[in-house]
C-alpha cells in the first residue's frame, strides 16, 4: 500500500514542514532552517474550543470536547479536518492498546449517548476514533491540526502558548492563535518539540506515568544529567507529615501548587512558605541536590515569596526567595538553554529578593550570603546584572511585527534571516489537559 501524504504545514511554512518520525503517530514537525530563539515556529488559530463551564458534571474534559464536536453544525466539517490526526483509524493501535481502550470509550454509556446526539449518524467505530483524537491530540486552549503534529519532548526546544496569553500586533490587539516559539537556537533539520505535561519539575517515574495515562504510549529515555532523574529516597531520614516516598511528596507539591496563584493571599501564601521550609528540611535530605523535583519545591517558594512580596517587604520572604531562586538557577543550568523566558522569571526573582533585603536589611543579606553579597557594591551590582540578564532574554519575546516565517533584514532581501519579534506571556502557559 502507497504510503500516505504527509500534512502540509501552511501556519509556520517558511519554518518547518511535517515529516515521518520514529512514534506511534509516525510523524513530527522538524525546522527547514536554522531558527533563531524566540521566532514564532509555528501559529494556528484552535478549530474548536471548550471552555470550563461547558463540561457537564458526568464529563472529563476530552469526553465534552467530542461531544461538542459531535453536537456541532460543523460535525461532518470537524470530523473531517480531524482525519489526519492519530490514529487515523483503530487499526493503527497496537493490539493491546485496542485492548485497552475497548469499553472505554465506546462502550459506556456516556460515550453511546455521544453517538445517539450527533448532528449526523455516527457509527461507534467513528466515535471511538473521535474519543481517541481529542485524547491523544487536544489542548486546554483548544483542539488543532498543525500544532498536533508538534511532539512531546520533557526539556523541549519550544514552548507553546495559547490565545489570549500574548499580543497579536503593535496595537496590542487580541491574538487568537496558540503559537509555538523556539526557546533556544533550532538547527534545521532539528524536531520541533514542546512538553505536553506541563513545564519540567516531575520525576521520570511520574512524568512516564502520566504520559502513559494521557497518550497511551512510553516516554523516550531522558538525554539529561543523572542527577536530575536520581530516583533515591533515603529510608532513614525522619519522615514528617506521612512522607515516606518521592511519590508522596510530588502529591503534597502538586496540591500546594495548586493553591498558589493570582488570587492567593498574603496570609495563605506565608502560610505556605513555612510549610515549604518544613518540606525543604527532608527534601534536601533525601534528594540530590539538583534533584529536579528539589527544584520544583524552590520554584514553588519563590511563586509563594513574591505572592507575600507584593503585600509588604517582609524581610524573612526575600531571604527565602534569594535562596530559592539561588537552587533554581544552578539546577536550571543542567537543562534549561539560557535564552529560556523561565531563565529571565528566576533571574528578576532572585533580583527582587536581593533589592528587598538592600532596602529593609542589609546586614541580614550580607550575613545569610557572605561570598556572594557579603557587602553593598557586591550586592548592587549583581542586582543590577540580574536585571540586565532578565531584559536581554525577554528581547528574544519583544512585541513587535505579527508576521510569521523568517524575513530579510535588508529591502533587497539580502542579508541573513532573522525571526519575527513576540511577547512574554503574563499568563500560565497551557497544556494538554485530561482529567
Amino acid at each position: 500500500m502507497a504510503a500516505e501524504a504527509l500534512p502540509v504545514i501552511t501556519g509556520g511554512q517558511e519554518w518547518c514542514d511535517c515529516r515521518t518520525a520514529s512514534i506511534p503517530g509516525g510523524r513530527g514537525v522538524f525546522a527547514k532552517v536554522d531558527v533563531p530563539p524566540g521566532t514564532v515556529v509555528l501559529a494556528e488559530e484552535p478549530l474548536l474550543t471548550v471552555a470550563p463551564c461547558e463540561v457537564l458534571p458526568h464529563e472529563s474534559w476530552h469526553m465534552a470536547v467530542a461531544r461538542c464536536i459531535l453536537e456541532s453544525k460543523r460535525q461532518k466539517e470537524l470530523q473531517e479536518r480531524l482525519q489526519v490526526l492519530h490514529p487515523r483509524r483503530l487499526t493503527d493501535l497496537a493490539p493491546h492498546l485496542r485492548e485497552e481502550v475497548d469499553g472505554f470509550q465506546v462502550d459506556s454509556p456516556i460515550a453511546r449517548k455521544l453517538a445517539d446526539a450527533a448532528e449526523s449518524a455516527v457509527t461507534e467505530e467513528e466515535v471511538q476514533l473521535v474519543l481517541l483524537k481529542v485524547r491523544l491530540n487536544a489542548f486546554e486552549s483548544g483542539l488543532y491540526i498543525e500544532l498536533a503534529l508538534v511532539n512531546h519532548a520533557c526539556f523541549p526546544n519550544c514552548v507553546k502558548f495559547g490565545p489570549g496569553e500574548r499580543s497579536a500586533s503593535l496595537q496590542g490587539s487580541w491574538c487568537p492563535r496558540s503559537e509555538i516559539v523556539a526557546v533556544r537556537e533550532i538547527r534545521a533539520g532539528e524536531e520541533i518539540t514542546i512538553s505536553y505535561i506541563g513545564a519540567a519539575g516531575s520525576s521520570s517515574s511520574a512524568r512516564a506515568a502520566l504520559f502513559r495515562k494521557q497518550h497511551l504510549c512510553e516516554l523516550s529515555p531522558s538525554p539529561k544529567p543523572p542527577c536530575l532523574e536520581l530516583e533515591y529516597w533515603n529510608p532513614d531520614i525522619d519522615v514528617i507529615e506521612g512522607f515516606g516516598s518521592l511519590a508522596e511528596l510530588e502529591d503534597v507539591l502538586d496540591e500546594e501548587s495548586a493553591g498558589l496563584d493570582v488570587k492567593t493571599s498574603n496570609v495563605a501564601a506565608a502560610l505556605s512558605l513555612e510549610k515549604f521550609k518544613e518540606i525543604e528540611k527532608v527534601a534536601r535530605t533525601a534528594l540530590h541536590p539538583r534533584h529536579i523535583v528539589l527544584c520544583r519545591l524552590y520554584r514553588l517558594i519563590s511563586r509563594a515569596a513574591r505572592v507575600v512580596l507584593a503585600f509588604s517587604p517582609d524581610e524573612a520572604a526575600a531571604e527565602q526567595l534569594v535562596h530559592a531562586a539561588r537552587e533554581v538557577r544552578a539546577t536550571q543550568g543542567l537543562f534549561l538553554p539560557s535564552t529560556h523566558c523561565d531563565v529571565a522569571q528566576v533571574a528578576e526573582d532572585l533580583a527582587v529578593g536581593i533589592s528587598v533585603l538592600l532596602a529593609q536589611d542589609r546586614a541580614r543579606l550580607f550575613a545569610a550570603f557572605p561570598v556572594e553579597y557579603g557587602d553593598f557594591n557586591s550586592a548592587a551590582a549583581a542586582e543590577a546584572a540580574l536585571r540586565r540578564e532578565a531584559n536581554n532574554i525577554r528581547k528574544y519575546y519583544e512585541e513587535g511585527d505579527d508576521s510569521q516565517g523568517p524575513t530579510k533584514s535588508a529591502k533587497n532581501g539580502d542579508g541573513p534571516l532573522v525571526a519575527p519579534a513576540v511577547v512574554v506571556p503574563s499568563a500560565k502557559e497551557d497544556w494538554s489537559i485530561f482529567d
